[in-house]
């Protein structure tokens, strides 16, 4: 068998290409390239594999399926979790411990997860466009560096402060919302920043987006509906719209979107659910 591990050469410095040495040598005689995605032509290198192995979070993962979303019929995918929120290991209930993520990529069990693609980028978790996705868009690496989660919670008072707003329209389906909003959130899992009970209706292979749109942010009026919250009942929240859909359109005057927690495309948004499109080592 064939095999590529992927590995972020900036992530932890050494430690990933550290980890994916020590992960090749459990594949006693099989065939196994090591590499590093931020590097030009990667994919080309990684030449004809049946698995690749991916060494990340979520915006790790996203690159790689992105990269390599023309032939994800045809790999296996392993992950091992690297990053400071783990959606998708989260929300399929991957091991986070290292040792016990290995034996799980090492193994040869496997299950169909959904994956979105939007303006023909993949998306493997979550979309956000609003105050969430312009809060991370104002923060640099280099404060994230000096002053920590603080930095986010700080320019996201900032922003909440001005009340900025966004006329939208949604698509989802044959359904259409149109008004104004601060957020809206598109997710593929029932985790969400690290909580596995965000939304108990969504689940990875449910073939749907499941979509929230939040058109006032009132932070004292949503702790009242803090049990909701946290039990996963966040549909049943009366000031949230919430919205199931295999295929959706976003469009605006303005707005950028955040994937994965990375930069993603400008309005208008294109999106659509591949149903079990991905192939994924599970625990036995």
């Amino acid at each position: 068998m064939k095999i590529g591990i992927l590995y972020n050469g900036t992530a932890g410095k050494d430690e990933s290409r550290q980890l994916a040495e020590e992960l090749a040598q459990k594949f006693v005689g099989e065939e196994v390239n090591l590499h590093d995605v931020l590097q030009k032509n990667w994919v080309a290198s990684l030449g004809p594999v049946e698995r690749v192995i991916i060494i990340g979070g979520d915006g790790t993962i996203n690159h790689c399926v992105d990269a390599l979303k023309d032939r994800l019929d045809q790999l296996t995918i392993g992950i091992i979790p690297g990053g400071t929120v783990n959606n998708l290991a989260r929300a399929m209930e991957l091991p986070l411990d290292t040792e016990k993520a290995m034996e799980v990529v090492t193994g040869d069990r496997t299950k169909g997860v959904d994956y979105g693609v939007v303006n023909g980028q993949v998306m493997v978790s979550s979309m956000t466009i609003g105050i969430l996705a312009d809060t991370a868009a104002r923060i640099s690496q280099r404060d994230k560096q000096k002053y920590g989660k603080s930095i986010f919670v700080r320019r996201f008072i900032e922003l909440l402060a001005r009340k900025r707003k966004y006329h939208l329209k949604l698509k989802m389906d044959e359904q259409v919302w149109e008004g104004t909003t601060q957020l809206v959130s598109v997710t593929m899992t029932n985790s969400v920043g690290g909580f596995t009970n965000f939304d108990l209706e969504a689940t990875i292979d449910d073939g749907l987006f499941h979509v929230i749109v939040l058109p006032k942010l009132q932070f004292f009026r949503l702790m009242r509906f803090l049990p909701l919250i946290i039990a996963g009942r966040i549909a049943e929240i009366p000031e949230i719209e919430y919205c199931t859909c295999q295929h959706l359109t976003v469009t605006g005057p303005k707005g950028v979107s955040r994937i994965d927690g990375d930069p993603g495309p400008k309005l208008p948004l294109e999106m659509k659910v591949i149903k079990k499109g991905m192939t994924i080592l599970v625990p036995k």
